[in-house]
């Protein structure tokens, strides 16, 4: 918990230091002298390598995991009812439904009636 909270605290650090420096910005418009703008890019910079860090160790200890639904991650369905049934394409033949000695096979192996 203590990670993301310091994921959250980085994250708004960048956003400040974004308008701050966009605040120097306008006002420091017509001075050709003040640097203020470009301070305020090496600290946002820095809150964002800090963030990577983070969100780095954070991956590679454990603590953060990545759960998007294109990667699997997410919640499955308990039992096949639950499920969508997928569309057959035309001219496929049924599939006969699976027995108990074929779900605990594993995956790629079709074991054939004889």
């Amino acid at each position: 918990m203590f990670l993301k909270a310091l994921i959250v605290v980085l994250l708004i650090g960048v956003l400040v230091s974004l308008f701050t420096g966009l605040g120097f910005l306008f006002k420091d418009s017509n001075r050709s002298d003040s640097k203020r703008t470009l301070y305020a890019l090496g600290v946002r910079i820095c809150f964002a390598v800090a963030l990577l860090a983070v969100v780095g160790y954070g991956l590679a200890s454990g603590q953060l995991t990545l759960s998007a639904p294109w990667r699997g991650g997410g919640p499955r369905p308990t039992d096949g009812a639950s499920r969508k049934p997928r569309r057959r394409r035309k001219g496929t033949p049924k599939r006969r439904p699976r027995s108990a000695s074929t779900t605990t096979q594993p995956p790629g192996r079709i074991d054939h009636p004889v």
